[in-house]
C-alpha cells in the first residue's frame, strides 16, 4: 500500500468520535453529533470496501 492508497482511503473512514466530543464541549447537539459518528461507521462497512475496489483497479 503506497501512502497514495493510504490517503484515498482515509476518504472513505468514518468520522471521529472526536466530533461528539467537541460539540458536547462546545455546547451544541452532541446526540445529533454522535448520531452523524455512528451512521458514517455504518457506512463505512459499504464505501471502504469499495474505495479499495477503486484504488486496487487505479494504482
Amino acid at each position: 500500500m503506497t501512502f497514495q492508497d493510504g490517503g484515498f482511503l482515509a476518504s472513505a473512514a468514518p468520522a471521529g468520535a472526536n466530533a461528539a466530543v467537541f460539540a458536547k464541549l462546545c455546547g451544541l447537539d452532541s446526540g445529533h453529533a454522535a448520531a452523524l459518528v455512528c451512521n458514517s461507521t455504518i457506512l463505512s462497512i459499504v464505501t471502504l470496501p469499495v474505495m479499495a475496489m477503486i484504488a486496487s483497479a487505479v494504482w
